[in-house]
């Protein structure tokens, strides 16, 4: 088996192929395959996204989409432009609770 290769070899490779230098020369320097320099590279560049990021994209898709829907219903009746805009407003900021509620409240 191969030994594995410390955390500041790999970031220091890393640095130098943003720099310029060439993976082969790299892959020679440091006894590290071009295969594994390619992997690291891949893996940085495809990147991970934390559950917590997933989630908070999935719930601004999801409110995104219920205001296309709003939208949608009622974009060729004028007459309805003020409850579109609450309608908005209700979908578009709830991740500020208070000031949500505040504004449910004024439209009772």
């Amino acid at each position: 088996m191969f030994a594995p290769i410390a955390r500041e070899v790999k970031n220091e490779i890393l640095e130098k192929i943003k720099k310029g230098e060439k993976v082969l020369a790299l892959s020679h320097q440091y006894g590290v395959s071009e295969k594994t320099i390619y992997t690291w590279l891949r893996k940085k560049a495809l990147g991970t996204v934390s559950l917590l990021e997933y989630n908070r994209l999935k719930n601004e898709n999801h409110q995104l989409k219920q205001i296309i829907g709003v939208l949608t219903l009622h974009s060729g009746d004028r007459e309805n432009k003020k409850k579109e805009a609450r309608l908005l407003f209700l979908y578009a900021i709830p991740l500020n609770r208070s000031t949500n509620r505040w504004y449910q409240q004024s439209l009772a």
